[in-house]
């Protein structure tokens, strides 16, 4: 809460600059031509991420900027959490990897959001609780109830993204540890245990759904400063 209080400082800095240079068409047309970088802040509690319209070298002199305005609140920017990269190399933003590339067949670029690795495999973390051989005294119908709106929660959170790969990937996962589990259920103390799934999606080009495969951990809080080149 509080450090969601304290970067309240960029929104006025950032939004301020927006309303006032950038926020009409012709407006960023006229900077364009001056050879000045468009941006603009997008920021959800202590993650944030500024999108420029130019350079690497407009994104870093941002990148102090955002330093200089955080310094008067006693904050400064993580090294290893903030960082700058192209909108075709991709970025990781609340559960989500953002990424232009070719759509299939095409020339044309689009930007496309696939869950995260992070997203995948915590969701999947979740599916292999509920199926551990520790619920054993419990029901499949009682432990799938618990599951589904985790499962619902998740699924309509990714699925404005290109998330069908991952959908399915989950889906499939899902079944096959559930299945597992009703074995065992039934063969209790007979044989040895059956191992879980294991494996990842592969992330598909444009023009097909996908989704990263599972990565390890949480993603840490985190900024990022985005930039495009001028021309597109």
């Amino acid at each position: 809460m509080l450090s969601n209080v304290a970067l309240s400082v960029l929104d006025e800095h950032f939004v301020g600059a927006w309303e006032q240079a950038m926020n009409k068409p012709w407006r960023r047309e006229a900077r364009r031509r001056k050879g000045l970088a468009n941006y603009r802040l997008t920021r959800y509690a202590d993650d944030w991420v500024l999108m420029v319209a130019g350079d690497r070298a407009d994104a870093e002199r941002l990148r102090e900027e955002a330093a200089m305005v955080l310094s008067t609140m006693g904050l400064r920017l993580s090294e290893e959490k903030t960082r700058i990269t192209h909108i075709d190399e991709g970025f990781d933003f609340l559960g989500m990897h953002i990424q232009r590339h070719k759509k299939r067949g095409a020339q044309k670029r689009h930007v496309y959001t696939y869950p995260t690795r992070a997203a995948l495999a915590s969701v999947k973390a979740k599916v292999k609780a509920t199926a551990s051989y520790r619920t054993t005294n419990q029901t499949l119908p009682v432990l799938i109830r618990r599951l589904n709106p985790v499962l619902r929660g998740w699924v309509n959170y990714h699925r404005h993204g290109a998330s069908s790969k991952a959908f399915a990937y989950l889906s499939a996962y899902t079944s096959v540890s559930y299945t597992h589990l009703d074995v065992y259920k039934r063969q209790r103390g007979n044989g040895p245990r059956p191992a879980l799934p294991s494996g990842q999606p592969g992330r598909g080009r444009a023009g097909s759904s996908s989704a990263d495969g599972p990565g390890t951990g949480r993603s840490p809080r985190s900024s990022c400063l985005l930039y495009t080149s001028r021309c597109v």
